[in-house]
């Protein structure tokens, strides 16, 4: 039994959202409480950087630099990198 290799699974891509299934949930945010604001520039951070949910919430202020539109971010393993920020977000 040592011989025989034991077969990896293959490793999924990721689908991403379309366009308009973005606009959707975009739109579901439609109150005008802090939250819904709050909850909607989570998202809109989410989908604009593809960051991570815990790379998110990690983030400090002094990590973007807003008038360029660029944000430090610490992945997995502590690992730096930079993320755009659009304007809209």
């Amino acid at each position: 039994m040592l011989k025989f290799k034991i077969a990896k699974p293959d490793r999924k891509m990721v689908q991403s959202l379309s366009p308009q299934q973005m606009s959707q949930v975009l739109i579901s945010f439609n109150g005008r409480s802090i939250i819904d604001y709050r909850n909607k520039a989570i998202v809109m951070m989410l989908l604009d950087t593809g960051l991570r949910v815990s790379e998110l919430t990690n983030l400090k202020l002094k990590d973007a630099d807003i008038k360029s539109g660029i944000i430090k971010v610490f992945g997995k393993g502590r690992k730096e990198r930079l993320a755009r920020i659009g304007l809209r977000t």
